[in-house]
């Protein structure tokens, strides 16, 4: 093998993996490795398998296809920004088990790469979303990227101002 030919990038929202998601397609066209891009959309609650027709999940079911619609615009609007016109890039939503989807696509599109958000997970997450860097560590044919979120720098801070707390900006006096 000659280094990589194709990268997955995988993110599940906008506020998780947009670093990963800019990362990996500057990797892969660093490399001149075809990107592919793989959001990861769940049902958070596990409310679709109980077939309820309650109006109070109607706001949960809309909160959720805002977010989708939020994160495809963000992931077109930084395809189109990093790659421009010429370099089409697959981009596939994905509403199933996350190992079972990545594995599956992994396998069907010889990714070599797989690029993902680094975070940490408490008790409460590894037991609602099971351990899946673990999984896809140990269990994937490819090798696996994560990338850290950098946060972003300090801009403001509270502060006493006239016997007053308020918020103050880097920088003020």
């Amino acid at each position: 093998m000659n280094g990589f030919q194709h990268l997955l990038i995988v993110i599940s929202s906008p506020r998780q993996g947009l670093t990963a998601l800019r990362k990996g397609i500057a990797l892969a066209l660093a490399v001149n490795a075809q990107p592919h891009i793989m959001i990861l959309m769940h049902d958070t609650f596990g409310l679709e398998s109980w077939q309820l027709a309650l109006p109070s999940l109607k706001a949960i079911y809309e909160e959720e296809d805002r977010i989708r619609r939020q994160t495809e615009r963000a992931v077109a609007s930084i395809v189109s920004a990093s790659c421009g016109p010429e370099v089409a890039v697959p981009v596939r939503i994905a509403e199933g088990p996350a190992f079972k989807e990545i594995r599956d696509y992994v396998r069907a599109h010889a990714i070599d790469l797989l690029v993902l958000p680094a975070h940490s997970e408490s008790g409460l997450e590894q037991r609602l979303f099971g351990k899946l860097n673990e999984e896809i560590h140990r269990k994937l044919p490819c090798s696996v990227l994560f990338v850290k979120h950098e946060p972003a720098p300090l801009r403001q801070f509270v502060c006493l101002k006239a016997n007053r707390l308020q918020m103050c900006e880097i920088g003020d006096e």
